[in-house]
């Protein structure tokens, strides 16, 4: 591939056959894959500390939880799919984890915890796990507690196919891959607008290039980036709070509400919480400032103070919030863009550590000119027309 740099800037951006749009999970593991395979790829990311342990994306403030498909229970994603999609969707999301687990560190095993009324559905959830082909066990209420060290909280679904990490870590490991492989990693370089020739031009706060394919691998910030996304992408806050060591051992990964509430223990031995968006009435959606709202921080540590006393004793010692990209639908955006030479690895939301290894992947091979098989609901042209 012939790709020709623009002049106009002082510090031009080198060219590439490549430009992937986004310096988080899924474009680290893109630009990897692509290297790994000779493919001349250069990454743009517009936060100036966007790799590394430094980073202010939504993969680096989030829990790190790499949890089977969806933290949503079985049962529920397979009404809302059908059966036959739904074990396509856990079958992907298999294949990803196992792709993520040969690059970074993590362990395995995770607890979807029952509070309220969602106690009620672990059985069902249970039983249906083994017709997905996921099997899934169910813990008692004291065997969570003991494990746990929490007397508050319901009865659990183990699914050992979960896992944790450390995203941090994760992160600054893929960035050192990526850049040994012959990735080009540049931050601080926020990519104004996108144009559409015979090749494609970048225009860059640090000047034009061109390539001859785009990867749109960033987040909700695509909306204004290239209109296809505008109605199709939005971003929702997460927050997270981390308190200081209690002297705990460490916790398998756990959610519950639905997902809407989760935590694990963090690599400084103390713990980390995250969700409770049901505390405003928007569920943060539309938000982009990296602050948590007041009351979903309150909730948050309502819950540290009811159901983990210790840790919260101990202080919290950190509070951040990152801005994730959620789909209309919901399922990520892995493929060709309709039109040309443009590629989406984007939309997986709080989902990324357990998709995105499998969508980077998928956009690689397509690169190389294979042909990935993949689920037709995944791809972005079911959203044509929407």
């Amino acid at each position: 591939m012939q790709c020709g740099l623009l002049g106009g800037m002082s510090e031009a951006i080198p060219s590439s056959d490549v430009v992937v749009v986004g310096g988080g999970l899924s474009g680290l593991l893109c630009a990897l894959y692509l290297a790994r395979a000779g493919i001349e790829v250069t990454v743009l990311d517009a936060d100036p500390l966007a790799f590394g342990p430094q980073a202010n994306n939504a993969s680096l403030a989030s829990l790190g939880l790499v949890q089977l498909g969806t933290a949503e229970h079985p049962h529920r994603l397979a009404h809302a799919l059908g059966m036959e999609r739904a074990k396509q969707y856990l079958a992907f999301s298999q294949r990803s984890i196992a792709l993520l687990a040969e690059e970074v560190p993590m362990e395995r095993g995770g607890l979807r915890v029952g509070i309220g009324a969602e106690i009620d559905e672990l059985e069902q959830a249970v039983a249906l796990s083994q017709d997905l082909g996921v099997p899934s066990s169910l813990w008692s209420q004291e065997r969570v507690a003991e494990h746990l060290g929490c007397q508050l909280l319901g009865p659990a679904r183990h699914v050992p196919m979960d896992a944790r990490l450390d995203p941090a870590e994760a992160l600054s490991i893929l960035t050192e891959k990526a850049r040994a492989a012959g990735a080009r990693l540049m931050e601080g370089q926020r990519v104004r607008s996108v144009e559409l020739d015979n090749s494609i031009t970048l225009h860059s706060d640090g000047g034009q290039v061109r390539c001859e394919l785009v990867v749109y691998a960033a987040s909700w910030g695509l909306r204004t980036l290239d209109h296809w996304f505008a109605d199709k992408v939005f971003p929702v806050r997460a927050a997270l709070l981390e308190t200081a060591p209690s002297g705990r051992p460490a916790l398998q990964g756990a959610s519950a509400q639905y997902g809407y509430l989760s935590w694990q223990s963090a690599p400084s031995g103390g713990l980390r919480v995250s969700g409770a968006r049901w505390a405003t009435p928007h569920m943060e959606t539309g938000e982009v400032e990296r602050t948590p709202h007041p009351k979903v921080q309150k909730a948050l540590q309502g819950f540290l103070d009811k159901s983990f006393a210790a840790d919260a004793q101990a202080g919290v010692v950190a509070v951040r919030a990152g801005i994730q990209g959620y789909t209309c639908d919901n399922l990520p955006l892995i493929g060709p863009l309709p039109g040309a030479r443009r590629v989406a690895c984007t939309g997986f939301a709080d989902t990324g550590w357990s998709l995105a290894a499998a969508g980077a992947q998928i956009v690689a091979q397509g690169i190389l000119g294979e042909q990935p098989v993949y689920p037709d609901f995944l791809k972005p042209q079911r959203l044509v027309g929407i």
